[in-house]
């Protein structure tokens, strides 16, 4: 297959560079704990279990309990040994503007701004109760 190029992992089989996850599901379910684990795995390299991480730069979006976020980050770097202000991991608090590009059914294709809380809702199934789901963002 011509033109065909694999996929460039930072997690092995499961995060790709250059790619934007969201990651979704009820609050206290532990979003925040595993992304920003992977996070620091990314960050420092190392694997995580049996899978090889990747070096590689992370931007964090924090769009939730920023500081709550901090909090767990200097508790984790504690724990991993290392230094918060050399890793390169970075953290934007706070909802934001993102451009989203759309395709139409006729294929014409159009960007429109979104908040971050809007993107995740178009993208991740609709729960129960809409208060109960909290989404997490990582870019690898």
């Amino acid at each position: 297959m011509r033109g065909f190029i694999p996929p460039d992992y930072l997690l092995d089989g499961i995060l790709q560079r250059r790619f934007c996850y969201s990651f979704t599901a009820r609050t206290g379910t532990g979003k925040t704990a595993i992304m920003l684990r992977i996070a620091a795995h990314v960050a420092l390299g190392r694997p995580l279990g049996s899978r090889n991480v990747e070096r590689g730069k992370v931007l964090y979006f924090a769009g939730e309990n920023p500081d709550d976020i901090r909090m767990r980050w200097i508790a984790m770097s504690a724990e991993m040994g290392f230094d918060v202000d050399t890793v390169e991991v970075y953290f934007i608090a706070g909802t934001f503007k993102i451009l989203v590009l759309q395709k139409s059914q006729n294929g014409a294709r159009s960007i429109s701004r979104q908040t971050t809380k809007q993107a995740a809702n178009a993208y991740r199934p609709r729960p129960k109760r809409a208060n109960e789901v909290a989404c997490e963002f990582i870019v690898g």
